[in-house]
C-alpha cells in the first residue's frame, strides 16, 4: 500500500507517519510539504490512500482533490485540519473527500479510521 502523506508540520509527519508504520509496517508513505509538492507526486505516482492537511503554505486540499479527480484516481481520502468548520467539511466532501476529520477533536477517531483502513485494505 503506498500512502501521501501532505502537511505542512514536519512534527506532525513524523508522528504520523510513525503511527502508520506501527499500525501495518507494510506501507510505503511519501510525503509532501505543500501543495505543489502534492502535485507533483500525484503525478508521477500511484497511491492507495491520500491524508491531507487542509491549510497548506501554497494553498489548501482542495486543490489536490481536484488533481486526484482530474486524473481519475481511485483511492482513499482523508483531510485533516485544525480550524474544522463546517463550511470547509462539505467543500471537501463535495471535491471527493472520504473523511474530514478535526486534528484536535477527532484524534481518536482517525487512529480508529485508520486502523481499520489498513488493517483491511486489499488492492483491487
Amino acid at each position: 500500500m503506498k500512502i501521501l502523506l501532505v502537511d505542512d508540520s514536519k512534527i506532525f509527519r513524523t508522528e504520523l507517519l510513525k503511527l502508520l508504520i506501527n499500525i501495518n509496517n507494510r506501507i510505503t508513505v511519501l510525503e509532501a510539504e505543500s501543495v505543489s509538492e502534492a502535485v507533483e507526486l500525484l503525478k508521477s505516482d500511484i497511491f492507495d490512500l491520500a491524508i491531507l492537511d487542509f491549510q497548506l503554505t501554497d494553498g489548501n486540499s482542495i486543490k489536490i482533490l481536484e488533481q486526484i479527480n482530474v486524473q481519475n484516481y481511485n483511492l482513499y481520502k482523508i483531510v485533516l485540519t485544525n480550524y474544522f468548520n463546517e463550511t470547509i467539511k462539505e467543500l471537501c466532501l463535495k471535491n471527493g473527500a472520504d473523511h474530514f476529520k478535526d486534528k484536535n477533536g477527532d484524534f481518536n477517531d482517525l487512529i480508529s479510521l485508520l486502523e481499520f483502513y489498513l488493517n483491511n485494505y486489499s488492492a483491487n
